[in-house]
C-alpha cells in the first residue's frame, strides 16, 4: 500500500509535469511557425484567401485549447484525502496507541488507501484532459504545417 501510495504521488507529478509542458510547447509552436513565415515571404506578406485563412485560424485556435486545456490538467484534480489531524492524534491516543501492531499497520494503511483512491481520481482528471490537450495540440500542428507549406509552396 505504502508503494502505491508512491506511484500515485509519481504519477501526479509526472502529469502536471507533463502539463506545463505540453502548455509551453502549443505556445511556442505557434510563434516559431510564424517567424519561419515571416523570413520565407518576408515582413509585410499578407494571408489571403479563405482556405488559407481558415487552416491559420483553425490550427491557432486549436493550439489555444490545448494550451489552455494544459492549464486545466495542471489546475484541476490537484484535492485528495489523507489523514485528518484528528485521525492521526487517535492513534496516538489512549484508545489505539496500546493496539496490537497489526491493528495499528491496518489502521495506517486504511488511511493511506483513501489517499491512493483520492489521488487516483484526481490523476484521471488531469490525465484526461492532458490527452485532450495533446490530440489538440497534434492536430493545430498538423493544420499549422500544412498552411504554412501552402503558404511557402503555394
Amino acid at each position: 500500500i505504502k508503494k502505491e501510495l508512491e506511484r500515485e504521488y509519481t504519477r501526479r507529478d509526472t502529469v502536471n509535469s507533463r502539463a506545463a509542458g505540453a502548455g509551453a510547447s502549443a505556445t511556442t509552436l505557434i510563434t516559431v511557425t510564424l517567424a519561419v513565415l515571416g523570413v520565407a515571404k518576408g515582413a509585410h506578406y499578407v494571408v489571403d484567401g479563405l482556405e488559407l485563412l481558415g487552416l491559420l485560424a483553425s490550427a491557432l485556435l486549436l493550439l489555444l485549447v490545448a494550451a489552455v486545456l494544459s492549464i486545466i490538467a495542471g489546475a484541476v484534480g490537484g484535492e485528495f484525502k489523507v489523514a485528518s489531524e484528528t485521525d492521526l492524534r487517535r492513534m496516538l491516543s489512549a484508545e489505539l496507541w496500546p493496539a496490537h501492531t497489526i491493528d495499528a499497520r491496518w489502521h495506517t494503511a486504511d488511511l493511506n488507501i483513501l489517499a491512493i483512491k483520492t489521488l487516483r481520481e484526481g490523476n484521471s482528471k488531469k490525465y484526461r484532459y492532458l490527452v485532450l490537450a495533446h490530440v489538440l495540440q497534434a492536430t493545430g500542428v498538423f493544420l499549422l504545417a500544412l498552411f504554412a507549406l501552402k503558404v511557402i509552396f503555394g
